[in-house]
């Protein structure tokens, strides 16, 4: 058990929030404190010359952290066939082909070399133009794996191709972006009627983590190229599951998960600070360095 349910349940809210010098991707998620920058409408483009990423100054040892966190999922899903945002047991009878194709993908990526680079990102171009095509109505797990397989082809587009890829996965930005509010519009309308099964809550947290991921990934992506996270003002209203332990405990999830809840991102950082220390699962861990700063988590973290 990664953490009990009183480390859930009693401490106070702490009236302020440590300081560090390494907070994360040194930005409040508040609205009230967003950049003048972020309502520019035209941004630079702060690509280098030859198309290579450009780091800006002042990173810190979190903002690697949760860059080097993201672009690790195409070589995870490939390796164990799950990832932060797609659970092992979803499509452990049978995948969809949307899934299988995005598992030859990473696949494919992670024995990468620039003798078949070409070939990847041919094959994943024909994935993603597939995936774009105008489909009939499809249902909530159907519409899930899309999701989840972009955000894979995503993070290879932006972290490992040239700038024709990073160019690509630019232009589709705004499209994903709408594909996961509706997403969450989906699960919020079809499943509070549905029976209270650990399955049915795993489909709604899988479709909450790839939207989140969706946004985190090109909120990473501007910082590497504007120097600012420009997707923080609605990655602090996405919804966030208090108890992410349940993702890999059925057990603990029949046991608690009428006392659990959804709220919003910038809700969650500040609800982790009021209670008592306690390990992190990963995907959480991710949400609250990005915001807090691995000074903060690993100060709170119990010693291993």
């Amino acid at each position: 058990m990664i953490s009990t349910d009183r480390s859930y349940s009693s401490g106070q809210l702490s009236p302020y929030e440590h300081e560090s010098d390494d907070t994360g991707f040194g930005c409040n998620l508040s609205n009230d404190k967003l950049p003048k920058s972020l309502l520019c409408s035209t941004i630079p483009d702060l690509l280098g010359e030859l198309g290579e990423l450009q780091s800006i100054s002042g990173t810190t040892r979190s903002w690697r952290w949760v860059i080097d966190q993201i672009k690790s999922y195409p070589r995870e899903f490939a390796r164990q066939a799950e990832t932060v945002f797609i659970h092992k047991d979803t499509y452990i009878s049978k995948a969809p082909r949307t899934i299988q194709a995005a598992f030859g993908v990473c696949a494919a990526y992670a024995c990468m070399s620039e003798a078949n680079k070409y070939m990847l990102f041919q094959t994943l171009d024909a994935e993603v133009l597939e995936l774009l095509q105008p489909a009939p109505a499809i249902t909530l797990s159907e519409d899930l794996s899309k999701m989840q397989a972009m955000v894979l082809y995503q993070i290879i587009r932006l972290f490992y191709g040239g700038m024709k890829e990073r160019l690509l996965a630019e232009q589709q930005a705004n499209l994903l972006k709408a594909w996961g509010l509706q997403l969450i519009q989906r699960i919020n309308t079809e499943l509070p009627n549905s029976p209270s099964t650990w399955e049915t809550w795993i489909l709604a947290e899988s479709s909450r983590r790839a939207v989140l991921m969706t946004f985190m990934t090109y909120g990473v992506y501007s910082l590497i190229n504007h120097g600012v996270c420009l997707e923080r003002s609605t990655l602090g209203i996405l919804p966030v599951y208090t108890r992410m332990d349940f993702w890999n405990s059925p057990a603990l999830y029949e046991e608690h998960h009428r006392h659990a809840k959804t709220m919003k991102y910038i809700e969650y950082s500040d609800y982790w600070l009021a209670y008592p220390p306690r390990a992190l699962e990963p995907f959480e861990k991710l949400l609250v360095v990005a915001c807090k700063g691995l000074d903060q988590v690993e100060a709170r973290s119990p010693p291993s």
